[in-house]
């Protein structure tokens, strides 16, 4: 922005002597609740609404990655707001990405002891199956477990899972 002469080089030089590292926003779940109760109050305001969040949402928004961080966060809870016909925003009212599969507990039994790394690929593999039931695309499995779309693909090679599908935006946006 310097370089571009759309931020003034001395600002820029004073504000650089103490450098602020600040992690995104999947680093902070503590921070997300917070946020979310702020945001809301703050476009309620805006906007002359009483909207309010049932617990579930909350919950929904600490599960999930948050790429966009805080900005996305913001926009979302600015979509609830101006979009909500009721005065409580529950899980329905979410877009899909942002559901959460109901929580089930991920059992492996072990008879005998075994390897660490046969464990963790137990797990990666019941992990794997669970989330393509609750989610029926391989964008948005990746999504809601945190790693790159190559490695949910990758993983379900592995494994000799089924692949699920495509994001029907994402197949047309790779057509163009």
């Amino acid at each position: 922005m310097v370089a571009q002469q759309s931020f003034r080089a001395d600002l820029f030089y004073r504000l650089n002597v103490v450098p602020i590292h600040i992690p995104p926003l999947r680093e902070r779940p503590d921070d997300i609740v917070p946020l979310s109760i702020h945001f809301l109050e703050v476009f309620n305001r805006k906007y002359g609404r009483n909207i309010r969040f049932e617990p579930d949402v909350l919950s929904a928004f600490e599960s999930l990655p948050w790429p966009g961080n805080v900005r996305e966060l913001e926009n979302l809870i600015e979509r609830l707001i101006v979009m909500s016909e009721d005065e409580v925003v529950t899980l329905k009212h979410l877009p899909f990405k942002v559901k959460t599969p109901e929580r089930q507990a991920l059992v492996i039994q072990v008879n005998k002891p075994i390897s660490f790394k046969k464990a963790v690929q137990m797990l990666e593999k019941e992990l794997l199956q669970k989330t393509m039931q609750s989610y029926p695309t391989t964008r948005q499995a990746a999504k809601v477990l945190g790693v790159s779309h190559p490695t949910i693909i990758r993983k379900l090679q592995k494994y000799k899972l089924p692949p699920g599908s495509e994001d029907s935006a994402d197949s047309a946006d790779s057509a163009e």
